[in-house]
């Protein structure tokens, strides 16, 4: 069983399990200093191919020198405060795929946020996402 914490390329990961003991990926920080990021859709760790689905809580906050971050459809989490202080950055693009967003995932950054769907879904915080 592959758990725990690693280091993949600029990310720290960690593989987690859903309800169905299906395996996933959450992105828990960042570790570069890239000004630009694409998250990338899947990651393989052990030789198997696993998909992000997750974005942890803080994993980008304090990241103050992006100016571009790209999520791909399939991530459907994103925690409290992901995005939390990201200064540099103008905008960010939610995809259709992310039903749930934590507290203050979007806060103090200086951006607009953009969700590519015609709803909001109800599993969104209610602190942040009157903003949109």
């Amino acid at each position: 069983m592959i758990t725990g914490l690693k280091k993949i390329g600029k990310f720290g990961v960690e593989v987690r399990f859903d309800s169905s003991n299906k395996k996933y990926i959450a992105i828990l920080g960042y570790l570069g200093n890239d000004r630009k990021i694409n998250i990338p859709k899947s990651i393989y760790v052990n030789y198997e191919e696993i998909n992000v689905t997750t974005i942890g809580d803080e994993a980008f906050s304090d990241c103050s020198n992006l100016t571009s971050i790209t999520i791909p459809s399939g991530v459907t989490t994103i925690g409290d405060e992901a995005f939390a202080d990201c200064s540099s950055i103008t905008r960010i693009i939610v995809p259709a795929s992310v039903t749930s967003i934590g507290s203050s995932a979007f806060s103090e950054g200086g951006y607009n946020v953009y969700y590519d769907k015609t709803y909001i879904p109800s599993t969104w915080k209610n602190d942040w996402k009157d903003n949109f």
